[in-house]
This record gives structure tokens, C-alpha cells and sequence, in this order.
């Protein structure tokens, strides 16, 4: 029995080392139906699936032969084995049986990702957890966290101190020099509610109303205040005793920067500067004056001394008894609001899982520390329905603290019951710290760096000391040994810099390269501020001359023989992604999914804006005119991109679409280039009909990009989840899953890849190329600590990370993470640089250093070396030869298959869908099946013939029968109402769902608006019970209109379930 941990490095053949280990476990008894006792468990579905393949395709290997390669080195490392004991014939004949038995009993062999092991936790504690077994999984969170935010935003129109809220919130982040979009930075800071280290806190937190937190910043603010006044009235005595001995504070030792700062600080509130360093050397001088001072100026200082030195004490005690907590609540204070409106974020995400009966993954952990952790390990295993003795958790550095002690109970069972299992990670490849992975856990194994672990947990940790054996994997099987050299002195030397835990994690960097006969080459060069490319006689950007650089390092390595598809370029962003796929793009083949967004060709962003002006049809406000004008002008613009329109005709088509207010020119235009285009054929259909239309008018589903392809699969994903979401709701959920969705392109094509390190990491190219080799290394990180000692009522508090803790109890904990964050960053370098097989180039762009800058520490290092060029700022290692070795291809370069055709013809007219019928009625929470009834009422039009115009949506809808006759039923009874029907046909503009912004700057949207000659109607329709606080919402409808239009506005309550209409005055 043992636990093994294995220290691995880049290319120290790990998952070589994994399943060596799996088959030793595996093989040692000739039973083979023992392996159900062996869990493995990596991270990403693509790492379970391979090390899968990787055991299967051994024991075939070993089973029928041929052994080679990979196979033949891992079978002599089983022969070898002083565990396994085994000659090569047996372990063929075990490796036999173990085939077949795990093909006949596939259930049997555990390799999988740790969430669905945790699912698999979850669904058999599901009772325990108070969870449905039922319940789906999901993995789009964020998109679950905008949905509560949104509902969020929507009760801020009727609750006042929400809205008050929000609006103190936008006002802080204006503060902080963020933009006006409100809700980008709600969602933003509210993705600390998805962090499984934050959820706990932020539960307790939940506990607590809005109605608690304004007296908490009441309270705050009260403590800051007193402290200041405090301070203020130790500066009016030390200007009372310069005033009263006619001092200039300047005459001082120290001139300036002792008396007067000293005052001035205390003064203007400014303390985290206090005490100023020149007074406190001022105190020890026997003379205060300084040197050329006045003699009267001198006698004076001299003779008030006693009194300043009164003063200056009296100040440096409130110093140390007041400082420390002003810093701390004024920290406090700039994210109060915020952590307000985490606590309700927190409960309405909460209501959104249960009302959609889905568990979020970040829960998981969660939900499982409060079954597994106190229950006997054999109690588990009794439920589960297995009995797992060996573990080999993979990729450890990525393991959360929760994640690793739910584990722990099994690891300990399983240990003490003669198992043995295997830890194998890469703390220098810890680049996922903001999905809750912790490095230094790793570091440190088995001792538990949690401060708030419990006592079970350290216990059964401290069990694990008896069985550990601590290996280092020193080998390189990937890199030549030029790069691997580089690799060992650039990283020993850079942490020796940083120290602390960094030192820790690099401990063991240097590694033994075992391809020396490779050649292998690194360049850096250093792009100046300023300069002029020879070719062009002209000054360009810094920014253009390094993308210049890029492609002339992609044509040196093609020059000598490397292929288009050996070459990756690593980016620390999305933003660089992007400048690079629109520089190299029309010079070379690319291939990168972060560069090929959604909405990033003109086809897709097309079909998309015609949809946009589709919606605005009739009765449309000025600004609304405006926006669709807009959007005519954005599809002529996108027509000629794709090479519909000539530059010639594109500055007539311009004119003519700009200048008319209706859409006759428009159409006429587009009729001109063969686009039949006619939003009335697509009006009552559904979102996905309307685009599918949008497709074919405009010919963009004849040979479809794409682009349009993932625009109609995002589409038909969003109708199937959201049935009754109404058309501009899907706007703004594909606008922000266009930020995010990219094409999905296969990895093996012959172009030159683009990605990100992070999707880089366990991958390897025969040459690298790293732009962008700056980093300004800074935290953004929000720190919790606990703020019961204020005593402003907040157990829990939220503050930025800045060097003003250094001064307050709280400073190792900044420290902490000011060390992690650098670690971070020198992470992400060594996954960029240990990628290369043979040629490695890093390209830094020039600006002022500063100790913050990753290039200040890296740039002396590179110095160091003899070959390297101060005046050109550049360094050359090696030689650029034709690649010497080749990447074994698991599979031939693809022939893409591009589709001829979707079929968008209007088969609407020749067919119907049947309604889907279900046993259970549960299907549509209340709100979704308002949604459903707001939408079907947004779509008639006249009340004579509401039947006819409701039966063909209800037909399409994906609804049981039953919540079609009800809904059939209320709109009978409520559409046979007569004082309902003569006000809902009333001649005027109808303005349906349209946002308004009212008097106070919130926006409002009334679900109806008539505005007659005669007069004017307001419908607000609720699908619920009566409630005061929906006479208080269409109130703020109605007087918020009547101020717009200068006329009288009847406002009418509409409750569909009973036909009731209420006159709200």
C-alpha cells in the first residue's frame, strides 16, 4: 500500500507514467475483473478519452501484436517492474484476459473526468442532498447567472431600494473609471457567486436583506466619518500652535515633508500615507529646524516643541489605534454595494435552479462536502455500488481544495484497506487558479493548506504521511536539448527573484533533455517604440511591426522546411487573438477558434442585423426610425463585403437606403441584386422559422459558410430551451454568446494554429512563437476577509487587493495573493515556452519597465547570455534547421465536406406540427408560462380575430395539451370580454414591449401602449394573482406617459387567468 506522488514537468512522459501504473494495478492479479476496484480521474473529457485509448490500445498492442513504439517502451517498463514480478509472456496473457473483460464489461473500467464521478456522487446522494433526481446538469452557468440578474434588474422596476441600490452600484464602478454598461459589470462581479471557494460565504451572506446592508453602510460610513473627525481635530491643534507661534511649517527639518505633510495628511483624510517617514526622523533630532532657516523661525520651532511633540504623539497613537481600521473600511466601502447585490444575485440564482430543476456544476463540491466528508468510507461505497481501492488522480495542480477533500475519505479507505493510489501533477502548470485550482496544495501534499479545513479532514491528511512517496519526473521526451537548456536557466533563475512559494513550486525545474541529437533554436527579439519599415519608407505602429515580426518568423520556418500546420502562435488573450487572425488572415492559412468568432464574418453578422431590422415593422418611435435606418445601412455594408455590391454601386446604395424613412428603397435595392426580401412571410413565426426565412431571401443557405451554419445551431439550441422568449430577448442572448461561441475547426488541418496558452496546455507543436512576451503582472482578485470586528454589522467583507493591507492585520493574506498572482503569470510563461519541440521565438513589444513588468525580471536574464545583442536587443541560441523529427499523426489530414445547401424553402405552407403531448403539467414554471402568454398576446393584432391569428403559434409550439387549453381557454374568456375588446381595438399607434425611459433614468417596459387621436390606453398584462405592487408598477407606467405624450393615459390592469380588468387611476 502506497501513495505515490509524482512530480511531473513538461514532457516528462506523465501519462506514460499513468498508465504504467493503471496496467501494473491492473495486471498484478490474474483476475481481471479486479479492475472495477481501480478510479482514474483527470480533468477534461479529452485527457479521460486518451488515456482510455491509451490503456486499450497497449493491451491490444500486448495481446496481438505489433508491439512498437510507445507500446514497446511501456511493456519493457512492466517487465521491469518490481511490483508487477511478471515475464513478458504473462503479462500478454493477462493482458488478454483484461481486454476482454473490459469489452464485455465496459461499466467496469472507471476513467473519467472528476465532475462525473461528482455527478455520479450527487445522483446517488440525491435524496440526502434534498436534490431531484431528475435534475440536469449545467455547464453554461453564466448563462444561468444573467438570467437571475435579469430578473433581477426586472423587480428593481417595482422595489426602490433595489433600484437605489443599483444605481449607488453603477455609480461606484463610474468611480472606478469603468463604463456605463451596468449590467456588463454586474455580471462581471457577480461571477464570484460561481466560484466554489466564495459560495460559503457568499450563502451566509444571502442571510441578510438589502434593508441590512443600507444600515451596514450607514454604519461604515458613520465609523470613517468619526475617524476623521478625529483626525481633522489633531490637525486644527497643530495649525493652532503654528498660527499662535507665527511658524512657516516649512522652516521644519525636512522642510515640506515633515510638519506639513504631517498635517496635511491628517487633515485631508488621506491615511493610508500616515505617518509621513520625515516627521518620525524629525522626532529623533535634537534640532526641528532646518538648516537656513530664519533665526526668529528657529527660536520659535524651538520654543513650541513641547507642544509638538505633544501633538505628534498624540497623532501617532491615533495612528496606531485608528489607521489600520479607516484603511479597512474604506475598502470595505467601495464594494459594499456590490457584495449587496452578490447576496441577492445569490438567491435569486438559487430560485432559478430549482424553478428550472437543474444543478450548476460549480455546486457540486459543494453539495457533496455536506454528504461524503462525514460518512464512513464503506457507507459510500455501499451506495455507490463499487468498491474502489486504487486512485490515480491526474493533472492534481488543477484540484480545488473541495474537490480534494471530498476525495480524501476514499484515498484514506482505500489506503488503509492495502490499495494503492497515485497523485501526478505539475504546480509549474497551474494556469487555472481562477476555476478554484490551488498549486501550492499540491506543493505541500499531503499537508492541508486550507485554514478553515475541518478537524476529519486534517486527521485523515495526517493518515496519509505513513503512505507517501514523494517522485520527481526529470526527463524531457519532447523538446530538443537546446530549448530544454534555455527552459532550465531561464525559470531557475526567474524564481530565484521571486522567492517564497514560487521557489517551492520550481524546485525541481530542471530537467535531463533525452532528444540531444534534435536541433533546436530559440529567438527573442524586442520591438522598439519607435521605428520604419525599410520596404515601406513610413512610420507604423509598434503594434504593426510586431504583427510584421510574427509573419516573418512563420516564413523563416517555412523557408526551412517546416509546414504550416507545425506552427503555433500562443496568445495570453482573446484581444490578440483577434489582431493577429485579421493581420496573418489574408497572407497564410489560420486556424484558430478564439479568432473565429460568431459574429466575426460578414455572413453571419447579416443574417443576424436583417433579423434585428426585421423586428422593427411598424408603429415606430423616432429613435426606433433611427435604429432601423442604422441597421439598412449595416446590410448594404455587409452586402458588399461579401461581394454583392461593387464599390461602384456601394456609395448610390448608401444614399438611397440612408435618406428614405420607409423601407421602400431597401427593398428596391435588394430586389435589384435578386433578394426577394419580405418580412411579412416570416412574421408569426417562430425564432428559428424567421431565421431559417432571413437565410434563403437573402441566398445565404446556398452554400452556407460557416458562420450561418453555428448562427442556426445556436438558434435552434435557444428555441428548444426557451420556447416563449420573445425576439428581442434571444437578441441579447446570442449578441453575448457571440462574444464567446467560436467555430470549432479540426485540429489537424494544414494552417498555422492560433490559441491561447490555457487551450495550449498538454498540447505540442515542433515550433512556437509567443508574441505579446509582456505582462503587467496585477491583481484584480477580491479578497473576502472577516470584518466582525469593525463592527458595522458584516460578518464577511469584500476588498480589492492593494498594497495599503500590507499595513492592516490582513497583509498575508495580500502578500499571498500577490505571490500567486506573480506565480501565475510565470505559469503561463513556462506552459508557452515548453510547448516547442524544435524552434521557440518570443517577441516582446518595448515600453517604460517597472517592477510589475514580467519583462523587467525576464530581460536580465536573457542579457546574461554572450550571444546576446544589446543593440538590436535580441538573442539567437542555436540553429533554425528543417525539423528533425516529426509528430506521430494519429490520423491523415481531412478533406473538409462543405454543405451544398440548408433547405429554407417556406414548408411551412405544405406542413404543421403536431403539439407534443406529456403526462406530467409541471413543465413551465410561472414565469416561463408568462413569458409564453405575454409573447402569443404581443402577436394579435385585432380582437375579432384572436383565434385565428393565436392557433397557428400555439400549433408550433412545443407545449402538453393541457397548458394549451388553458391557455385557449383564459384568451376565449378574456378576448369575449366586452369592455376588454372595444378598449384592446382601439384606432392609434400600438407600442408593444417597447423600452421608455422614465423621469428618474430608469428604463420601463409597459406591455402595451395605444395612443389614439381620442385617447390613450395602457395594458399591463399579469398572468398571476392581484397584487399591490402591480397598481404601484402601472402607476409609474401611466405617469411616466402622461409626462411623455402631455395627455391623460387610462391604465388597465389585465389578469388572463380569470379575465379580470382593472382600472388602476
Amino acid at each position: 500500500m502506497q501513495l505515490s506522488v509524482y512530480k511531473s514537468s513538461a514532457g516528462s512522459g506523465k501519462t506514460f507514467t499513468l498508465v504504467k501504473d493503471f496496467l501494473t494495478l491492473a495486471l498484478i492479479s490474474d483476475k481481471p475483473e479486479l479492475v472495477r476496484n481501480i478510479l482514474a480521474l483527470t480533468f477534461t473529457n479529452k485527457a479521460a478519452q486518451e488515456m482510455k485509448d491509451r490503456i486499450l490500445d497497449s493491451l491490444h498492442a500486448f495481446a496481438n501484436g505489433p508491439i512498437s513504439g510507445k507500446n514497446l517502451a511501456l511493456l519493457e517498463s512492466l517487465c521491469a517492474s518490481k511490483k508487477l514480478k511478471l515475464s513478458e509472456d504473462e503479462i500478454k496473457k493477462r493482458s488478454e484476459k483484461l481486454l476482454k473483460y473490459i469489452l464485455h464489461n465496459y461499466s467496469s473500467f472507471s476513467v473519467s473526468t472528476i465532475d462525473k464521478f461528482n455527478y455520479r456522487l450527487i445522483q446517488t446522494f440525491a435524496q440526502d442532498l434534498g436534490v431531484s433526481s431528475s435534475a440536469e446538469v449545467e455547464l453554461d452557468e453564466l448563462e444561468l447567472l444573467e438570467e437571475a440578474i435579469n430578473n433581477l434588474l426586472e423587480e428593481s422596476a417595482t422595489n426602490d431600494l433595489l433600484a437605489e441600490w443599483l444605481t449607488d452600484f453603477l455609480i461606484s464602478q463610474l468611480n472606478e473609471d469603468k463604463s456605463w454598461n451596468i449590467k456588463r459589470h454586474f455580471i462581471d462581479f457577480s461571477k464570484i457567486t460561481l466560484n466554489e471557494n466564495d459560495q460559503y460565504l457568499i450563502d451566509q451572506l444571502s442571510e441578510l436583506e438589502l434593508s441590512d446592508f443600507k444600515n451596514i453602510l450607514k454604519n461604515t460610513r458613520k465609523r470613517i466619518s468619526i475617524i476623521e473627525t478625529e483626525a481633522k481635530a489633531i490637525a486644527k491643534t497643530g495649525y493652532d500652535v503654528l498660527r499662535n507661534h507665527d511658524i512657516d511649517s516649512d522652516n521644519y527639518f525636512g522642510g515640506k515633508n515633515s510638519v506639513t505633510i504631517f498635517l496635511r495628511i491628517l487633515q485631508e483624510s488621506t491615511l493610508e500615507k500616515f505617518p509621513n517617514p520625515a516627521i518620525l526622523t524629525m522626532l529623533d533630532k535634537e534640532d526641528w529646524s532646518k538648516g537656513g532657516a530664519p533665526t526668529d523661525q528657529k527660536n520659535k520651532i524651538e520654543a513650541s516643541k513641547e507642544e509638538f511633540i505633544h501633538i505628534i504623539n498624540k497623532g501617532l497613537e491615533f495612528g496606531d489605534r485608528e489607521v489600520e481600521k479607516w484603511i479597512l473600511l474604506k475598502a470595505l466601502l467601495k464594494n459594499i454595494h456590490g457584495v449587496g447585490l452578490l447576496s441577492e444575485v445569490r438567491k435569486k440564482f438559487k430560485l432559478l435552479t430549482e424553478e428550472l430543476n437543474v444543478i450548476p456544476i460549480s455546486t457540486f463540491n459543494k453539495n457533496i462536502a455536506n454528504v461524503v466528508r462525514n460518512e464512513p468510507s464503506p457507507y459510500i461505497y455501499e451506495r455507490l455500488g463499487n468498491r474502489y481501492r486504487n486512485f490515480l488522480l491526474d493533472e492534481f495542480q488543477d484540484t480545488s481544495k473541495m474537490q480534494w477533500h471530498n476525495l480524501l475519505p476514499l484515498v484514506e479507505n482505500g489506503l488503509s484497506t492495502l490499495g494503492n493510489s497515485l497523485i501526478v501533477g505539475d504546480a509549474k502548470q497551474a494556469i487555472y487558479r481562477w476555476r478554484g485550482g490551488d498549486a501550492d496544495q499540491f506543493v505541500y501534499l499531503p499537508k492541508i493548506t486550507d485554514p478553515n479545513a475541518d478537524e476529519l479532514t486534517l486527521e485523515r491528511s495526517k493518515l496519509l504521511e505513513q503512505y507517501i512517496n514523494n517522485q520527481t519526473l526529470t526527463s524531457n521526451w519532447r523538446s530538443s536539448a537546446e530549448i530544454v537548456k534555455f527552459n532550465n536557466n531561464f525559470f531557475s533563475k526567474l524564481v530565484k527573484i521571486k522567492g517564497g512559494l514560487i521557489a517551492d513550486v520550481y524546485q525541481s525545474v530542471e530537467q535531463e533533455p533525452q532528444l540531444k541529437d534534435v536541433s533546436g533554436y530559440i529567438n527573442y527579439e524586442l520591438i522598439p517604440v519607435e521605428g520604419k519599415e525599410p520596404e515601406l519608407e513610413e512610420s507604423v505602429t509598434q503594434e504593426e511591426r510586431l504583427l510584421n515580426a510574427v509573419f516573418a518568423r512563420i516564413q523563416d520556418l517555412l523557408n526551412k522546411c517546416y509546414q504550416k500546420g507545425d506552427i503555433a502562435i500562443l496568445c495570453r488573450s482573446n484581444k490578440q487573438i483577434s489582431a493577429l487572425s485579421q493581420y496573418l488572415a489574408p497572407k497564410i492559412d489560420i486556424v484558430t477558434s478564439e479568432g473565429l468568432l460568431l459574429f466575426s464574418h460578414p455572413s453571419s453578422l447579416l443574417l443576424h442585423t436583417a433579423f434585428k431590422h426585421a423586428q422593427l415593422s411598424r408603429n415606430l418611435t423616432k429613435d426606433e426610425q433611427t435604429t432601423k435606418t442604422n441597421l439598412s445601412v449595416q446590410i448594404i455594408l455587409l452586402l458588399s463585403k461579401l461581394g454583392k455590391i461593387t464599390q461602384e454601386d456601394l456609395h448610390e446604395f448608401l444614399s438611397s437606403v440612408a435618406e428614405d424613412k420607409s423601407d421602400i428603397n431597401l427593398n428596391l435595392m435588394l430586389s435589384s441584386l435578386g433578394i426577394d426580401y419580405k418580412t411579412e412571410e416570416i412574421e408569426g413565426l417562430t425564432i428559428y422559422q424567421q431565421i431559417m426565412g432571413l437565410a434563403r431571401m437573402f441566398g445565404l443557405s446556398n452554400h452556407p459558410s460557416p458562420y450561418i451554419i453555428l448562427l442556426l445551431e445556436k438558434t435552434l439550441e435557444y428555441s428548444k430551451k426557451y420556447p416563449a422568449k420573445t425576439a428581442s430577448q434571444f437578441i441579447k442572448w446570442i449578441e453575448l454568446k457571440g462574444e464567446k461561441t467560436s467555430l470549432a475547426l479540426p485540429e489537424n488541418m494544414g494552417a498555422v494554429k492560433i490559441m491561447t496558452i490555457h487551450k495550449a496546455k498538454g498540447l505540442e507543436f515542433p515550433a512556437v512563437i509567443f508574441p505579446f512576451a509582456n505582462t503587467v503582472v496585477k491583481s484584480d482578485t477580491k479578497l473576502w476577509v472577516n470584518s466582525n470586528y469593525l463592527d458595522v454589522g458584516l460578518p464577511f467583507g469584500l476588498i480589492n487587493s492593494s498594497s495599503t493591507l500590507e499595513r492592516t492585520k490582513f497583509s498575508e493574506i495580500y502578500n499571498s495573493e500577490k505571490s500567486k498572482t506573480w506565480l501565475d503569470t510565470i505559469n503561463t510563461y513556462y506552459v508557452a515556452f515548453t510547448r516547442a519541440e524544435n524552434a521557440l521565438f518570443i517577441i516582446a513589444h518595448e515600453y517604460k519597465r517597472s517592477k510589475t513588468d514580467m519583462r523587467s525580471v525576464y530581460q536580465p536574464i536573457l542579457e546574461e547570455y554572450s550571444e546576446f545583442n544589446k543593440e538590436k536587443n535580441s538573442l539567437e541560441l542555436g540553429v533554425l534547421a528543417p525539423p528533425e523529427r516529426r509528430k506521430e499523426v494519429d490520423s491523415p489530414l481531412k478533406q473538409s465536406v462543405f454543405l451544398e445547401k440548408i433547405y429554407c424553402e417556406n414548408w411551412l405552407e405544405n406542413i404543421a406540427f403536431a403539439p407534443v403531448f406529456r403526462n406530467d403539467s409541471s413543465s413551465l414554471s410561472p414565469s416561463a408560462y408568462g413569458d409564453l402568454v405575454h409573447e402569443l398576446l404581443r402577436s394579435i393584432v385585432n380582437s375579432s380575430q384572436y383565434a385565428e391569428q393565436l392557433e397557428p403559434r400555439l400549433s408550433l409550439m412545443n407545449i402538453e395539451a393541457n397548458t394549451k387549453l388553458k391557455i385557449e381557454s383564459e384568451f376565449k374568456a378574456l378576448f369575449e370580454h366586452k369592455t376588454f375588446r372595444k378598449l384592446f381595438d382601439s384606432p392609434g399607434k400600438r407600442y408593444l414591449e417597447r423600452d421608455m425611459i422614465a423621469s428618474n433614468g430608469k428604463i420601463i417596459r409597459p406591455d402595451c401602449v395605444i395612443l389614439g387621436s381620442e385617447k390613450n390606453i395602457l395594458f399591463d398584462y399579469k398572468t398571476g394573482t392581484p397584487e399591490l405592487a402591480h397598481e404601484k408598477q402601472i402607476l409609474e407606467y401611466k405617469n411616466n406617459l402622461e409626462v411623455m405624450v402631455n395627455k391623460p393615459v387610462e391604465a388597465y390592469l389585465v389578469y388572463t387567468e380569470n379575465a379580470q380588468l382593472k382600472k388602476v387611476n
